[in-house]
Protein backbone atom coordinates (compact mmCIF):
# COMPACT_ATOMS: atom_id res chain seq x y z
CA UNK A 1 0.00 0.00 0.00
CA UNK A 2 1.28 3.41 -0.96
CA UNK A 3 -0.89 5.43 1.46
CA UNK A 4 -2.77 4.91 4.70
CA UNK A 5 -6.58 4.99 4.88
CA UNK A 6 -8.02 8.46 4.21
CA UNK A 7 -11.52 9.84 3.83
CA UNK A 8 -12.66 10.15 0.22
CA UNK A 9 -13.55 13.81 -0.27
CA UNK A 10 -14.50 13.48 -3.95
CA UNK A 11 -18.08 14.04 -5.04
CA UNK A 12 -20.97 15.60 -3.14
CA UNK A 13 -19.88 15.26 0.51
CA UNK A 14 -19.92 17.51 3.57
CA UNK A 15 -16.67 18.89 5.08
CA UNK A 16 -16.20 15.67 7.10
CA UNK A 17 -16.67 13.43 4.05
CA UNK A 18 -20.24 12.29 4.83
CA UNK A 19 -23.01 11.98 2.23
CA UNK A 20 -26.68 11.60 3.16
CA UNK A 21 -29.67 9.79 1.67
CA UNK A 22 -33.14 8.42 2.32
CA UNK A 23 -31.84 4.83 2.60
CA UNK A 24 -28.67 2.99 1.64
CA UNK A 25 -29.96 1.64 -1.67
CA UNK A 26 -31.34 4.99 -2.81
CA UNK A 27 -29.38 6.15 -5.88
CA UNK A 28 -29.15 9.84 -4.93
CA UNK A 29 -26.78 10.99 -2.21
CA UNK A 30 -26.22 14.56 -1.03
CA UNK A 31 -23.51 16.33 0.94
CA UNK A 32 -26.12 18.46 2.73
CA UNK A 33 -28.37 16.65 5.24
CA UNK A 34 -32.06 17.52 5.54
CA UNK A 35 -35.13 16.19 7.39
CA UNK A 36 -35.79 13.42 4.84
CA UNK A 37 -32.33 11.87 5.10
CA UNK A 38 -32.13 8.92 7.47
CA UNK A 39 -28.75 7.40 6.63
CA UNK A 40 -25.25 8.63 5.95
CA UNK A 41 -22.08 7.08 4.58
CA UNK A 42 -18.43 7.96 4.39
CA UNK A 43 -15.98 6.29 2.04
CA UNK A 44 -12.46 5.44 3.12
CA UNK A 45 -9.80 4.88 0.48
CA UNK A 46 -6.12 4.05 0.21
CA UNK A 47 -3.80 3.80 -2.76
CA UNK A 48 -2.08 0.61 -3.73
CA UNK A 49 0.60 -0.27 -6.22
CA UNK A 50 0.55 -3.64 -7.93
CA UNK A 51 3.85 -5.49 -7.85
CA UNK A 52 5.23 -6.24 -11.31
CA UNK A 53 5.37 -9.99 -10.67
CA UNK A 54 2.05 -10.31 -8.80
CA UNK A 55 0.04 -11.10 -11.94
CA UNK A 56 2.37 -13.88 -13.04
CA UNK A 57 2.64 -15.65 -9.65
CA UNK A 58 -0.45 -17.63 -8.54
CA UNK A 59 -1.66 -17.18 -5.00
CA UNK A 60 -0.45 -19.84 -2.55
CA UNK A 61 -1.90 -21.03 0.71
CA UNK A 62 0.19 -20.47 3.83
CA UNK A 63 2.66 -23.27 4.48
CA UNK A 64 0.84 -24.25 7.70
CA UNK A 65 -2.34 -25.06 5.80
CA UNK A 66 -0.72 -27.31 3.20
CA UNK A 67 -0.97 -30.98 4.13
CA UNK A 68 0.93 -33.91 2.78
CA UNK A 69 -0.77 -37.11 1.74
CA UNK A 70 0.38 -40.70 1.74
CA UNK A 71 -2.32 -42.21 -0.47
CA UNK A 72 -1.23 -44.42 -3.35
CA UNK A 73 -2.93 -42.14 -5.92
CA UNK A 74 -0.74 -39.23 -4.91
CA UNK A 75 2.48 -41.27 -5.01
CA UNK A 76 2.62 -41.46 -8.80
CA UNK A 77 4.07 -38.43 -10.63
CA UNK A 78 1.08 -38.10 -12.98
CA UNK A 79 -1.43 -38.15 -10.12
CA UNK A 80 0.63 -35.60 -8.20
CA UNK A 81 0.80 -33.35 -11.26
CA UNK A 82 -2.95 -33.66 -11.81
CA UNK A 83 -3.59 -32.80 -8.17
CA UNK A 84 -1.25 -29.78 -8.43
CA UNK A 85 -3.04 -28.62 -11.59
CA UNK A 86 -6.41 -28.99 -9.89
CA UNK A 87 -5.13 -27.11 -6.85
CA UNK A 88 -3.78 -24.26 -8.98
CA UNK A 89 -7.08 -24.05 -10.86
CA UNK A 90 -9.05 -23.90 -7.61
CA UNK A 91 -6.73 -21.25 -6.18
CA UNK A 92 -7.20 -19.04 -9.25
CA UNK A 93 -10.94 -19.75 -9.62
CA UNK A 94 -12.27 -16.82 -7.51
CA UNK A 95 -10.10 -14.36 -9.45
CA UNK A 96 -11.22 -15.77 -12.78
CA UNK A 97 -14.88 -15.57 -11.73
CA UNK A 98 -14.44 -12.02 -10.45
CA UNK A 99 -13.24 -10.87 -13.87
CA UNK A 100 -16.47 -12.01 -15.56
CA UNK A 101 -19.16 -9.30 -15.61
CA UNK A 102 -22.34 -11.39 -15.29
CA UNK A 103 -23.43 -14.29 -13.11
CA UNK A 104 -24.63 -16.08 -16.24
CA UNK A 105 -21.11 -15.89 -17.68
CA UNK A 106 -19.64 -17.12 -14.38
CA UNK A 107 -21.87 -20.20 -14.44
CA UNK A 108 -21.00 -20.87 -18.08
CA UNK A 109 -17.33 -20.62 -17.17
CA UNK A 110 -17.74 -23.08 -14.28
CA UNK A 111 -19.64 -25.56 -16.43
CA UNK A 112 -17.14 -25.40 -19.27
CA UNK A 113 -13.98 -25.51 -17.15
CA UNK A 114 -14.91 -27.86 -14.33
CA UNK A 115 -13.29 -30.71 -16.26
CA UNK A 116 -9.96 -29.01 -15.54
CA UNK A 117 -10.46 -29.83 -11.88
CA UNK A 118 -10.03 -33.51 -12.70
CA UNK A 119 -12.57 -34.83 -10.27
CA UNK A 120 -11.07 -38.33 -10.21
CA UNK A 121 -7.72 -37.14 -8.89
CA UNK A 122 -9.41 -35.08 -6.18
CA UNK A 123 -11.84 -37.77 -5.06
CA UNK A 124 -9.14 -40.47 -5.00
CA UNK A 125 -7.36 -38.46 -2.31
CA UNK A 126 -10.09 -39.45 0.16
CA UNK A 127 -9.58 -42.80 1.85
CA UNK A 128 -13.15 -43.47 3.01
CA UNK A 129 -16.19 -43.82 0.78
CA UNK A 130 -18.38 -41.52 2.88
CA UNK A 131 -15.87 -38.68 2.44
CA UNK A 132 -15.62 -39.39 -1.28
CA UNK A 133 -19.40 -39.02 -1.44
CA UNK A 134 -19.15 -35.67 0.37
CA UNK A 135 -16.49 -34.47 -2.06
CA UNK A 136 -18.61 -35.54 -5.02
CA UNK A 137 -21.70 -33.82 -3.65
CA UNK A 138 -19.68 -30.61 -3.39
CA UNK A 139 -18.57 -30.97 -7.02
CA UNK A 140 -21.78 -32.55 -8.41
CA UNK A 141 -23.68 -29.30 -9.11
CA UNK A 142 -20.83 -28.24 -11.37
CA UNK A 143 -20.56 -31.52 -13.26
CA UNK A 144 -22.38 -32.36 -16.45
CA UNK A 145 -24.86 -35.24 -16.48
CA UNK A 146 -22.48 -37.21 -18.71
CA UNK A 147 -19.82 -37.14 -15.98
CA UNK A 148 -22.04 -38.57 -13.23
CA UNK A 149 -21.67 -42.29 -14.18
CA UNK A 150 -17.89 -41.97 -13.94
CA UNK A 151 -18.28 -40.30 -10.56
CA UNK A 152 -20.56 -43.08 -9.35
CA UNK A 153 -17.88 -45.66 -10.18
CA UNK A 154 -15.54 -43.92 -7.75
CA UNK A 155 -17.81 -44.95 -4.88
CA UNK A 156 -17.57 -48.47 -3.43
CA UNK A 157 -20.96 -48.76 -1.76
CA UNK A 158 -24.25 -48.96 -3.64
CA UNK A 159 -26.04 -46.76 -1.10
CA UNK A 160 -23.48 -43.99 -1.68
CA UNK A 161 -23.98 -44.29 -5.45
CA UNK A 162 -27.72 -43.93 -4.98
CA UNK A 163 -27.20 -40.92 -2.72
CA UNK A 164 -25.08 -39.23 -5.37
CA UNK A 165 -27.64 -39.80 -8.13
CA UNK A 166 -30.47 -38.59 -5.91
CA UNK A 167 -28.45 -35.45 -5.06
CA UNK A 168 -27.69 -34.68 -8.72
Amino acid sequence: WVTDWTIDMRGDVDPDGWSYSVHFRYPEWSGAPDMTHYVRRRRWIRTRRRAATAASVPAQLPAASVTTTTSSAASSPTAAAATDDAYQFLVRLPTMLHRLPLDRRRLEFLRSHVSKIQVASIVQEFDYDAYRLEALTVLAPLLSLEALPACERMLRFHEHREALTSFA
